[in-house]
Parts: C-alpha cells; structure tokens; sequence
C-alpha cells in the first residue's frame, strides 16, 4: 500500500484538503462521500489509478466519464465532468455530443463514447461481433477493461448523486 492509499484510509480529511487545494474548493459529492469512510476511500483510490496506471490522455478519460454520468442520468457528475472536459482540451462540441447521447466529432472519442455507451447497454455481456469492432476502433482488451473500471467508479458517484441528490457545485454549473 501506497503513503497516499494509507492517507485516504487513515485520515481523509488530509485528502478532501488535497482536493480543496488542486480545485480551490470541496465538491459537495466527497463532503457526502466522506461519511463513509469505505466509499471514499474506494472512489478516491479508484480515481488516482486511473490517473497514475490509465492508459487514456486526461480529455479520453473525460469524455468517458461524462458519456458515462449522462447515460446514468447524473445532472451532478455530468455538470462536473463538462467542465473537465473542457479544461482537458475536449472541444465544446465533443462535450455537447457525449453528454447529450451523441457522437462527437473527435474520432477517438467517438469511439470511446461508443465504447462506453455499448458497455452500458449491454451490460458487460459483448459477444465476440462486439470485441471485434471494439478492436477495429482502436480499443483493445486493456483499454475496454479500463472503461469497464470508470463505469464501475461513475457508477459509485452517480448512485451517490442519485441518492444524496446532491446539489450541483456553483463552479460546475455552466
């Protein structure tokens, strides 16, 4: 186990004063998190691997993160995302197509938002057809198990969201 992992299960409230200082504030997602030790520990460890060991550039890890939050119908993580996507260099149209259900422009996010989106409505269960055209768009076994591990985190926020129902941050609404 990693310092930092030891830090998140030890004392979380050094790691939401890390968030404060890396956003300039604490979003009102990780002020709910924190009341369970165990969720916060699991979505903020989750979130720093996909960080430090992801394959996908910060704008493709976006993009699948707000596909993801739209498909999930969390108008939280969506608003959050749209705006990190935006830092990261995902173009505004791009943003609009993966948070309104459809393509954007970007050839590779494209294929990721559709990767993602498949994963979803299937479920998981993708039949060799499926694999096959996922490998043709340039995503393969590790990255598809990669959007498998952010749809399995989003999914934890979302559900969150959906439960707390979670006012949206003033810095996240557009």
């Amino acid at each position: 186990m990693t310092q930092t992992e030891t830090q998140t299960q030890q004392n979380p409230e050094a790691v939401l004063e890390g968030i404060k200082k890396k956003l300039g504030f604490v979003p009102n997602i990780y002020k709910e998190m924190i009341k369970s030790p165990a969720a916060f520990a699991v979505y903020v460890g989750g979130t720093r691997a996909l960080e430090q060991h992801g394959t996908f550039k910060p704008d493709e890890r976006q993009a699948v993160m707000l596909a993801v939050s739209a498909w999930n119908k969390c108008d939280y993580c969506a608003s959050a995302h749209d705006l990190l996507a935006k830092a990261s260099g995902l173009s505004s149209e791009d943003v609009a197509a993966a948070r309104g259900g459809g393509e954007p422009d970007d050839a590779r996010i494209k294929n990721l938002v559709r990767a993602a989106r498949l994963i979803l409505d299937k479920r998981g269960f993708l039949n060799e057809e499926d694999l096959r055209s996922l490998e043709n768009a340039g995503i393969p076994r590790p990255q598809l198990y990669e959007i498998i591990a952010i749809v399995g985190l989003k999914t934890i926020s979302n559900y969150l969201n959906h439960v707390n129902h979670t006012d949206i941050d003033l810095q996240f609404k557009a």
